[in-house]
């Protein structure tokens, strides 16, 4: 945008109308009272913040010396002793609970259940590269 020559009428124009217009003069007043609440709120902020820094400790180690004493927990039951390892025959059949009875063959893990009646598992399936023990859950009712 090229700027008009000061001997532009047009621009004549538009300078005498803008100076021919007076200013409001600024809110100084409005300005000022809104200054105050901000800073009185900024104070009371300050305040409320190093009372609850100044008082947080101390009620805290009231609560712990003023608080009703309560009943020791309770002790823990004996922990569970395994009973000796039992060395079972190939295809006898152990009791695992509830109904519940397993047997180890040559060709793998049976098991028989209430619900699920007779099941097997082969020694081949999955990882017979791997020999080691495994766990398998398995729901029984009762």
């Amino acid at each position: 945008m090229i700027p008009l020559p000061a001997t532009d009428p047009l621009r004549r124009a538009l300078d005498d109308t803008a100076y021919a217009i007076t200013p409001s003069p600024a809110p100084l007043q409005d300005i000022q009272q809104a200054s105050r609440k901000l800073r009185v709120r900024r104070r009371a902020a300050a305040v409320t913040a190093s009372c609850g820094l100044l008082l947080a400790p101390i009620a805290v180690s009231a609560s712990h010396y003023l608080k009703a004493d309560s009943p020791a927990a309770p002790t823990a039951s004996q922990p569970f002793q395994p009973g000796p390892a039992q060395v079972v025959m190939p295809g006898e059949r152990v009791s695992a609970g509830a109904g519940v009875e397993l047997w180890l063959t040559k060709q793998g893990k049976h098991w028989s259940t209430p619900q699920g009646g007779t099941q097997f598992r082969s020694v081949s399936d999955g990882n017979a590269a791997n020999p080691g023990m495994g766990v398998q859950q398995e729901g029984v009712n009762g």
